[in-house]
């Protein structure tokens, strides 16, 4: 790729980023105020969780108010995009951004050999947060080339805490009338049938959303993680 439309891209992720929070109801998470107080540390910062429990909500959460740049690899247009190259994601980083205090890179394992190239940068100093399936950021690379450089700030769909508070249900009152005693068993019951992840509380159609969910971390975060596919299979 050239380094002219990698820069392109990269403008256009910082826009969608921007829009995509505009009017919408942010949760904050009950380990956003934890989690902050490792950001000023040099180590990277390794964002894991399972797929869809928001992991890239809560990167940019703990970087609110902070001066950051944003990469996001799960983008078709960087799909082909090789570790020999990723250096212009570094170029085109500072055309843009400058110099930022904070680099964030959203779902980088989509590329090979990213974690020599994120070595690097800890090296130089950059302040690095990246985000990822575990599938991909508990493989014997990441050991190996990260031990002692990383350390893991896990995330989980929404506990039924935040789930109550998505909701406008204050849980932390002293006295419950009937129909709050009711209102919470009803939402008990349907955090325990369709769990809390983000787009599911939202909205969306659980059955299809889960039924699809369910497939993908299935067929790639156990299957091709476990039995990963051979060029000269037996």
């Amino acid at each position: 790729m050239e380094l002219k439309d990698i820069k392109q891209i990269l403008i256009d992720q910082k826009e969608e980023l921007e829009d995509s929070f505009k009017g919408k109801k942010i949760i904050e998470r009950e380990v956003l105020g934890e989690y902050k107080n490792f950001l000023e540390s040099s180590l990277i910062k390794i964002i894991t969780g399972a797929r869809r429990a928001g992991k890239s909500v809560l990167g940019c959460e703990l970087l609110k108010d902070r001066n950051f740049a944003y990469v996001n690899f799960d983008d078709e247009r960087l799909s082909a995009l090789e570790a020999k190259e990723l250096n212009l994601i570094l170029r085109a980083i500072y055309e843009i951004y400058q110099k930022p205090d904070f680099i964030f890179f959203d779902e980088i394992q989509n590329i090979n050999n990213w974690e020599l190239f994120v070595n690097r940068l800890k090296r130089r100093g950059f302040n690095l947060i990246i985000t990822g399936s575990n599938a991909k950021l508990l493989s014997k690379e990441l050991a190996t080339h990260l031990t002692g450089r990383h350390f893991s700030l896990e995330l989980y769909p929404f506990s039924f805490r935040e789930y109550l508070y998505f909701n406008n249900f204050d849980y932390r009152k002293k006295d419950f009338s009937t129909r709050d005693t009711a209102s919470l068993a009803r939402f008990l019951e349907n955090y325990l049938a369709f769990g809390g992840f983000p787009e599911v509380i939202q909205g969306e159609n659980y059955k299809k959303y889960l039924i699809s969910l369910y497939s993908t971390v299935l067929t790639k975060d156990v299957i091709l993680t476990t039995f990963p596919l051979s060029k000269n299979p037996i």
